[in-house]
């Protein structure tokens, strides 16, 4: 080979050198960014999976406060019918109190009230000391508990 020929060989294997030096490093290069898209698309999938999670707690959130909301609105409307209720009872007892003050004469504090019987007064045995009327008791609990027999 001719000194020319050496030479042409020298730069053509410099140029092919430097030519593999750069294709190792776009290699090198296209490698990281295949692990940082990989670490991307696995970032990816797991926010994708909390997104799912979450539009579902959403989900469930948005019908329980429906259903609470609609809890509410019975709740109010059982409270206003009450209220409407004892305000109806209110304005009956006002009535009955002004119908027995207009019948006639209260029993004022002065006159002494009646006692109730002393038990010593009382005529009927205590319970459970007639066998008689304890026998009956039970016969009359038993048709009531065991209709069939």
């Amino acid at each position: 080979m001719t000194e020319i020929e050496k030479q042409v060989m020298l730069k053509l294997k410099e140029v092919v050198d430097k030519q593999r030096d750069e294709i190792r490093a776009k290699d090198r290069e296209l490698a990281l960014k295949n692990e940082d898209i990989e670490a991307l698309q696995q970032q990816q999938s797991r926010l994708m999976k909390i997104n799912h999670d979450l539009r579902h707690k959403i989900s469930v959130v948005e019908a329980q406060g429906k259903a609470l909301i609609g809890q509410k609105v019975e709740l109010q409307a059982g409270a206003q019918t009450q209220a409407q209720e004892v305000g109806a009872l209110r304005q009956e007892v006002a009535r009955l109190r002004d119908r027995l003050q207009g019948d006639g004469p209260r029993p004022d504090s002065e006159e002494p009230r009646p006692l109730p019987p002393s038990p010593a007064e009382v005529k009927t045995p205590p319970p459970g000391t007639d066998p008689q009327t304890e026998y009956q008791d039970k016969n009359t609990l038993g048709s009531y508990l065991f209709p069939f027999l």
